[in-house]
């Protein structure tokens, strides 16, 4: 051999060194995707746990492609998802509740995929609640949770999505859309232990928590229209709401049922000798001021 082709094919063997080495600290200093699991499930409604599990199942490369897609920012902590699925076994509304991971682009993501399941149709409508654990270490953000945010006031709307938050225009004009909340005339139906005007009285001390729900940002273009809003509600004997509201809002984002589901599961109403089951409609309408 002579000493050109040793010279040759030791430049070679050094150029194949060079780029294995390259490679190998490439992947070496790629981040590790931060691992997605389920912890916490409770069901409330005729789908049972074993549909809500296998449609986790399901979702969780999907849930993992929201953490992928985040690339570059340390993502940390728990997520506590809230989904109502209708009869038909399609979701009208998924939530975050609560979140320790501090970022917004996650839980936007992971609200979608939740919003996407199709599931068997049953008699009635289920609620979900889970927790999405993400990643491990510290929480990468600070604890925070919807009714929090709801009982700070006008001052803080960050239970809406962002084109709802009640910030200025370029034209120095608010955003929002500020909305009346009022009870339909009769449409207030109770059965079990509490009186009616008992159950009034309670539904109107969340009437201010209500309407900030209500006040978010125009939805699509043209004129805006009242919303007509169905709640229905179970109390059990201590006053509690122990099961989560039912809350149809046709035309409305999703952040608003959500919204007015957190502040319903909160209410307290006065004990009674046996469970009460609570049908209410009211109306937001566009207030003239607004």
């Amino acid at each position: 051999m002579s000493a050109t082709t040793r010279q040759t094919k030791r430049i070679a063997w050094m150029l194949t060194v060079c780029v294995l080495g390259f490679t190998v600290n490439a992947v070496l200093a790629q981040p590790e995707a931060a691992s997605v699991s389920v912890g916490m499930l409770a069901v409330h409604g005729p789908l049972g746990r074993p549909a809500i599990q296998q449609a986790l199942t399901g979702s969780l490369g999907a849930y993992r492609t929201c953490v992928a897609q985040r690339a570059g920012v340390r993502l940390s902590g728990e997520l506590s998802v809230r989904v109502h699925i209708e009869a038909n076994g399609v979701p009208i509304a998924a939530s975050i509740d609560r979140s320790n991971i501090g970022d917004r682009p996650l839980e936007r993501c992971v609200v979608a995929v939740t919003e996407a399941w199709r599931l068997a149709e049953r008699t009635a409508a289920t609620v979900a609640t889970f927790t999405l654990r993400v990643g491990a270490g510290e929480p990468s953000g600070p604890q925070r949770e919807v009714a929090q945010l709801i009982a700070l006031g006008d001052s803080d709307d960050g239970h809406l999505p962002e084109s709802a938050r009640n910030s200025q225009s370029g034209s120095g004009r608010p955003l929002v859309l500020r909305r009346t909340w009022e009870p339909v005339a009769g449409g207030l139906q109770v059965t079990g232990g509490l009186r009616e005007t008992l159950v009034a009285q309670a539904l109107r001390r969340q009437r201010s928590l209500l309407r900030r729900c209500v006040s978010v940002s125009p939805v699509g273009s043209g004129e805006t229209v009242p919303w007509e809003v169905l709640v229905m509600l179970r109390v059990g004997p201590s006053g509690q709401v122990n099961q989560e509201p039912v809350v149809q809002v046709t035309g409305a984002p999703t952040s608003v049922t959500a919204c007015l589901a957190s502040v319903l599961r909160d209410a307290r109403f006065p004990r009674a000798t046996a469970e009460t089951q609570v049908m209410a409609r009211f109306r937001a309408a566009p207030a003239r001021n607004g």
